[in-house]
């Protein structure tokens, strides 16, 4: 994943820099600051370097025993790696705000969740009505299955702003993964474990091309 490097992590990082007292962490945040603009042109800049340094900046402030400085810069370092959402990030810093919440992204986080529910309501009443006898557990399964088929959601060329989630699409790829388990430990190929990749990949069994034309 791309480190983040935007105004909101430097406008973080100033408001870090008021709260320390100790002079290796302020020199420390200082070579955070000119790492950021050495790009020029107003652009800041990304990379490894960035989170060696702020690392750098939070073991000075551990060291001088600054806990709450420590603090923001692991959040700091959580948001440059992708850990942390911009507008949780910027809430929980205040930042750009002067103090105050900001009531839109409020107002979007409500109006996401009345919709959330509402669509929950009508999906329940819709499912009953086809399964009058469903109960409870019947009824939360359904809605787990849902869940597992909103990973395939697609957005049909022919209707737009409309989205579809296909239904069983989640069982038909678990189906094809024990498929594709099940020829590769037939070629002698060991399963990968989650998150990790060979320097040297092999390709998968069910990347391979069918042969055609013959008859077995």
């Amino acid at each position: 994943m791309a480190i983040r490097s935007d105004r909101t992590l430097e406008g973080q990082l100033r408001e870090v820099e008021k709260e320390s007292s100790d002079e290796t962490v302020r020199s420390a945040l200082s070579a955070v600051f000119t790492y950021l603009h050495s790009l020029g042109s107003g652009r800041r800049r990304q990379g490894k370097e960035l989170v060696r340094l702020l690392e750098s900046a939070r073991g000075s402030a551990a060291a001088a025993g600054e806990w709450q400085v420590v603090r923001l810069l692991q959040d700091s370092l959580d948001y440059a790696e992708g850990r942390i959402l911009r507008y949780d990030f910027e809430e929980r810093h205040r930042l750009f705000q002067d103090g105050a919440r900001r009531e839109r992204s409020r107002d979007f986080v409500a109006s996401s969740l009345r919709a959330m529910h509402e669509w929950l309501v009508a999906v329940c009443e819709a499912y009953l009505r086809d399964h009058p006898g469903a109960g409870a557990e019947e009824t939360v399964e359904h809605f787990r299955s849902q869940g597992r088929d909103s990973a395939f959601l697609r957005a049909p060329e022919e209707r737009p702003g409309r989205y579809v989630i296909p239904r069983g699409m989640s069982e038909t790829s678990l189906w094809l993964g024990g498929c594709c388990a099940a020829i590769g430990s037939r070629w002698g190929i060991p399963p990968r474990l989650p998150g990790r990749s060979s320097p040297h990949p092999e390709p998968s069994p069910c990347s391979r091309p069918i042969m055609r034309g013959g008859s077995s």
